[in-house]
């Protein structure tokens, strides 16, 4: 089994392919046995219909082109969609189609051995021949390959068994964790944790009817896609709002509390949003208001949707308590063609809302927005002194107050949230006894209610009686409160995020403490928690959760013999080898050659140098930085520093970045374009500052590379550490090198071979040991009991027989590879003097700077290298 594979110490006599040389890599592969279990349970879940949340194909057939014709319209926008849409069914039923095929496989080779021959492309990296069920494939694939030959845990085992399931899992975050959601969110998270408890099992009486869970899917369907529905088909909120939604939702909110700038702790979610914004212009429209009131602004959303909807002689008086706020809002008001019509307050709102009844202010419409705790304060203050009769319109946000009304706030919510949650309550309560007013409660996002005076024919003689009654029922302490509210049970949702990123001590300690969560997959995998489902890779944390549940309740753990195939993953392998070649310190410590207490991760790295010129690009008046504002990610730019170092240009780069930018919520499309190009220069940039010794050995192969195809008419050429001898295919024709690509081709060809070798390396070291050894390139697989030889790093650095895979890398980077490398281009590629007649032409003077510069090999850095035995996240 394997990408790269080597078992026990005979030599395989075939050896492995490279066009006609014979390469012998050391024994015979291991044998590969498909697990009983997960195989007869992903066929169970494929053939009840499949389930798209553990990536296993719903049947889709291709409809024809009469049937989706049929379902009405015509022209060219319908054709395109009629097209997209085929093709989307198309690929969905050739996904269900090599599934299918995958477990037809899976079916015929059930508990027999079998093992997979493999091919060493022109780089050295080996593939698998077969293109069908191996481990160089998705997760459905490796889950359900194993070592036949199982080995007993021994002292070490546990630990890494432990590991393989802490890395591939995401991080629970307990019921007591939990933030109040908007009422529709926790209905949806409801409905979610509903559907994983009844699992895929139907028809039979002690199962779940099939009539059931099909409501529950309309449910799921409605529930999940209500919004994006409403956004879709509401008119779009334009693009200083849009930047106004997004500057808020990604702007450190904690960290400006904690610094002193804004007195209360704000949240991102207390912004007003595009379907709510919406609808406050359109009421300020259609209720012809010139004079607004808004009570709480805080970034200004909800103010800019009411200036739109005002005349261009009208008014919109915003209070907002917080200095910081008002000053960040002028700016944001002074790029709106609106922002005339804006009249900021810096006081609290009651101080506020006295202060103009007593300038005997009137207001046409009044949005209150503010501490909710103060709602009945607020609301009586504009009723009888500051709202125009007969046709003042209220709006009251928040109503509904993350649905708290209708279930539990978990034990540790904030004091904040419960009080603001008892504020709402009597709000709510005074209001539907006001039989002076018009009201009706709307379900918009958190939940709004729309008051206007009712017409004086209509009043009651008593209409402020019910007012006398909630002040009564407040003076005897009968108000209603949370304590009083019917509850329902919170739930529990899970975030992304890979628990690899963390210390291994905190690793292992969480998984002590979701130890039955792990039991509970395993037991029942469908029917209960589906905990495992939550993960990236859902299939082998199934299987990983399943031996290590066999492990524990074994009688003794370390003689459990365990088939389970354990990972150790390089950290970004390729910029690994370039700062072990440049002997790059910053670089290095980047990756992980360093020891360090905590992984250390590159991308978050990068972004965070990205940031930073973009912070100084703003500050400089850029658009284009200003509109990146909270925008910058690690998953932004994650791809093209990945690739980076195996070669994507700049062009491919401003791809990777467009298509993240085009998918990320919030950003405005109309930006993505020149976005991108400035998003990838910064991110080269960063990089060539983080990895400056990379950098410069790149630069330097590309250069070599360009001079070699164009000076000499030669395909590039190197000799591996291996002694594998390397050319690269790139022609235009027979003969004729294609110069941009051998040019661009060969630094991440090169890092490449480096990588293949040092593969190799490793498992002619496992196979001297006896030890199973897989490779998907740079992802090492073992028994668990034997990770500790192969991968362990060391408190000292002298040379250990258990750290097979990073002796190998240090011996492989202690060899003068540069050196060699120039040393052989001058052989293969240099002019000999005789043949350069002075610098009287362009092409002498061409061969004079080949000849330098195959000579010119960038100045080192002070890495130790050595001190990669000690780094625990080198690979891990």
């Amino acid at each position: 089994m394997g990408g790269d594979t080597m078992h026990g110490q005979s030599l395989d006599p075939l050896g492995v392919h490279m066009g006609s040389m014979r390469i012998p890599v050391g024994a015979s592969p291991p044998d590969v046995l498909l697990p009983a279990h997960l195989r007869p349970l992903l066929a169970m879940v494929f053939r009840s219909g499949g389930d798209a949340s553990l990536d296993v194909p719903v049947p889709a057939h291709p409809d024809t082109s009469e049937q989706l014709l049929a379902s009405g319209g015509s022209g060219y926008r319908n054709n395109y969609v009629i097209a997209a849409q085929k093709r989307r069914k198309a690929e969905a039923h050739s996904l269900w189609c090599d599934t299918l095929n995958k477990l037809s496989i899976a079916d015929f080779f059930r508990n027999r051995i079998f093992w997979m021959p493999h091919n060493l492309d022109f780089r050295g990296r080996a593939y698998t021949i077969s293109p069908h069920l191996t481990h160089i494939g998705n997760d459905k694939n490796r889950a359900m390959l194993c070592f036949a030959k199982g080995k007993p845990l021994g002292p070490d085992g546990l630990h890494w068994l432990k590991l393989q399931v802490v890395n591939l899992t995401v991080l629970p975050v307990a019921p007591e964790d939990i933030e109040p959601m908007f009422h529709m969110d926790v209905l949806h998270k409801c409905l979610v944790k509903l559907k994983a408890k009844l699992g895929s099992h139907f028809g039979t009486e002690r199962d779940v009817p099939r009539e059931m869970s099909a409501y529950l899917d309309v449910a799921l369907s409605i529930s999940e896609n209500l919004y994006p529905y409403l956004a879709q088909h509401s008119s779009s909120e334009g693009e200083l709002l849009s930047n106004v939604h997004v500057t808020t939702r990604e702007a450190p909110w904690q960290q400006f509390h904690e610094e002193g700038k804004t007195q209360s702790r704000l949240d991102s979610a207390q912004t007003t949003g595009h379907l709510e914004g919406m609808l406050l212009r359109i009421l300020a429209t259609a209720s012809g208001a010139r004079r607004a009131l808004e009570v709480g602004a805080f970034t200004g959303y909800g103010t800019l949707s009411l200036a739109e909807g005002l005349p261009l002689d009208g008014e919109v008086v915003t209070i907002e308590r917080e200095p910081f706020l008002v000053e960040m809002n002028k700016r944001t008001f002074a790029n709106s063609v609106h922002g005339h019509k804006i009249k900021q307050l810096c006081l609290p709102a009651i101080e506020a809302l006295e202060k103009l009844s007593a300038s005997n202010e009137k207001f046409d419409l009044v949005f209150i927005d503010a501490a909710k705790i103060e709602y009945v304060h607020y609301y009586r203050l504009i009723r009888d002194n500051l709202l125009n009769r007969p046709r003042g319109l209220i709006i009251v946000d928040n109503v509904l107050w993350h649905g708290g009304m209708f279930y539990q706030f978990p034990p540790n919510t904030s004091g904040d949230m419960v009080q603001s949650l008892e504020g709402i309550l009597e709000f709510n309560r005074l209001v539907s006894f006001d039989e002076s007013v018009l009201k009706v409660m709307l379900p918009v996002r958190d939940g709004m209610m729309l008051i206007v005076p009712k017409p004086r024919k209509f009043r009651a003689s008593e209409a402020k009686k019910p007012f006398r009654a909630a002040e009564d029922d407040e003076a005897t302490g009968t108000k209603e409160t949370l304590d009083s509210v019917e509850a329902s049970k919170s739930v529990g949702r899970y975030r992304s995020g890979k628990k690899k990123r963390d210390p291994i001590s905190q690793r292992l300690q969480w998984l002590e403490e979701n130890l039955e969560q792990v039991f509970d997959s395993a037991d029942r995998p469908l029917e209960g928690n589906r905990w495992w489902a939550d993960s990236d890779d859902p299939w082998q944390t199934l299987a990983a959760c399943m031996e290590l549940t066999d492990a524990l309740r074994s009688p003794n753990p370390e003689t459990f013999v365990s088939h389970l195939p354990v990972h150790q993953d390089g950290s970004c392998n390729g910029l690994q080898h370039y700062a072990a070649l440049g002997r790059d310190m910053s670089g290095g410590r980047s990756v992980n050659l360093l020891p360090d207490s905590v992984p250390r991760d590159v991308y978050s790295d990068v972004a965070a140098v990205v940031e930073a010129i973009r912070a100084q690009d703003e500050a400089a008046g850029m658009k284009v930085a200003e509109v990146l504002n909270g925008h910058i990610s690690r998953k932004v730019i994650k791809q093209t520093v990945m690739t980076t170092v195996y070669g994507v240009t700049k062009f491919g780069a401003r791809q990777q970045i467009y298509r993240q930018l085009k998918e990320r919520e919030g950003f405005p499309k109309s930006e993505t374009w020149l976005a991108s190009f400035y998003l990838t220069t910064a991110v080269f940039q960063s990089l060539g500052e983080m990895f400056r010794g990379a950098q410069q050995i790149q630069d330097w192969l590309t250069d070599c590379a360009g001079a070699i195809s164009k000076i000499q008419r030669q395909p590039v050429q190197w000799t591996t550490p291996l002694g594998l001898p390397v050319v690269q295919p790139y022609f235009k024709a027979p003969g004729r090198p294609n110069t941009v690509k051998q040019r661009n081709a060969f630094p991440p060809n090169y890092i490449h071979s480096l990588d293949a070798t040092h593969m190799m390396l490793t498992a002619l070291g496992c196979g001297y040991k006896g030890i199973t050894f897989v490779s998907v390139h740079d992802c090492f697989w073992t028994h668990a009991a034997d990770v500790t030889q192969m991968n362990k790093a060391s408190e000292t650095t002298r040379r250990s027989s258990s750290q097979i895979c990073r002796n190998q890398f240090v011996a492989l980077h202690s060899e003068p590879l540069l050196e060699e490398l120039s040393e052989e281009f001058v052989r293969l590629f240099s002019v000999p003097e005789s043949l350069i007649h002075g610098n009287k032409t362009v092409a002498d003077t061409e061969k004079r700077r080949l000849n330098r510069l195959l000579l010119q090999i960038p100045a080192k850095g002070s890495l130790p290298l050595k001190a990669v035995k000690k780094s625990i996240y080198f690979f891990s």
